[in-house]
C-alpha cells in the first residue's frame, strides 16, 4: 500500500459504531475504496504483509479512544479450521498480532474457537446470519488471564458474529468485552 493510498483512508469518529448490551463495537473506518481493497487483499489474495497497514489504521483509531488504560487480552475473531487450512492463516489474527505490538497487549488464540463452518455472511439477511452463526463458537478457556477482552476483526457488517462470540464468552464468565474492527460495511442491522 502506497503512502497516498494510506493517506486517503479516513478514520471514523472515535466513538462506538454499535453496542451489544453494554459491549461496545468500534469500527476504525468504512469498508470502501482503499480500505476495501486492503482488506480484500489480505483476506482473499494472500497479501499477509498488508496486515501491518491494517494494524496501523487500527492503532491510529484506537489512540483516539478515551479510557484505554486497560491491559487488554486480544482475541482475534476465530475462523473455522478448514477455512484456515485453505487460506493458511486467519487474517484477523495477523492484524491482531501487529496491533498488539503497538500497545503491548497479549493475544490469546486458545480462549475460543469456531466450531461451525458457516458460509460467507455478506450476502445473508440478518435472520439468516443469526441462524447460521447460532452455536458457531466454543469457549475453551485456555490461558485466560482474567483481563478485559478486546476482540479484533477485519470487517463488521451486521455485528452478528461479534454478538455470538460475546454471548459465548459471557456464558463462561467473561464480561468485560470490547470489539475493534478495521472497517464497517454499510449500516448496521438492529441487534
Amino acid at each position: 500500500m502506497c503512502a497516498d493510498c494510506y493517506a486517503n483512508i479516513r478514520l471514523n469518529p472515535p466513538i462506538e459504531s454499535k453496542t451489544i448490551g453494554v459491549h461496545k463495537i468500534y469500527c476504525a473506518t468504512m469498508y470502501q475504496n482503499e480500505m476495501q481493497k486492503l482488506i480484500r487483499a489480505i483476506k482473499y489474495h494472500n497479501k499477509k504483509d498488508l496486515s501491518k497497514q491494517a494494524a496501523m489504521i487500527l492503532r491510529d483509531f484506537w489512540k483516539k479512544i478515551e479510557n484505554k488504560e486497560y491491559n487488554y487480552e486480544i482475541i482475534p475473531m476465530p475462523i473455522y479450521k478448514s477455512r484456515q487450512r485453505q487460506r493458511s492463516y486467519n487474517q484477523s489474527e495477523l492484524i491482531a498480532i501487529e496491533f498488539a505490538q503497538y500497545f503491548g497487549y497479549e493475544i490469546n488464540t486458545k480462549l475460543v474457537r469456531r466450531i461451525k463452518n458457516t458460509p460467507p455472511l455478506y450476502k445473508l439477511s440478518k435472520q439468516e446470519r443469526e441462524n447460521v452463526l447460532s452455536g458457531a463458537f466454543e469457549y475453551i478457556g485456555e490461558n485466560y488471564s482474567g483481563r478485559p477482552v478486546l476482540i479484533i476483526d477485519d470487517i463488521c457488517t451486521s455485528a452478528t458474529s461479534a454478538k455470538e462470540l460475546i454471548n459465548e464468552l459471557k456464558r463462561h464468565g467473561v464480561y468485560d468485552i470490547t470489539v475493534l474492527t478495521c472497517a464497517q460495511a454499510g449500516s448496521f442491522y438492529q441487534i
